[in-house]
């Protein structure tokens, strides 16, 4: 995914967007766990740890909705 510095609601969003049109390419259900696994996992995989936070901004708003 595209490096994003999340700085508003719409740049997570915007992070989110990006990780649903992944999952959707590749026949992945949009379902909560299904979005914070995948989440999980890029954040696993950088080196980044700005991105690392971008990736934990997105699965709490993620959490958030799901409550």
């Amino acid at each position: 995914m595209e490096n994003l510095q999340l700085e508003s609601s719409d740049d997570i969003h915007a992070l989110i967007g990006q990780m649903a049109s992944q999952m959707l390419n590749t026949g992945t259900p949009l379902q909560a766990q299904n979005m914070m696994a995948f989440l999980q996992d890029q954040a696993e995989q950088t080196a980044d740890g700005m991105r690392k936070q971008d990736y934990a901004m997105a699965m709490r708003a993620i959490a958030d909705r799901v409550r």
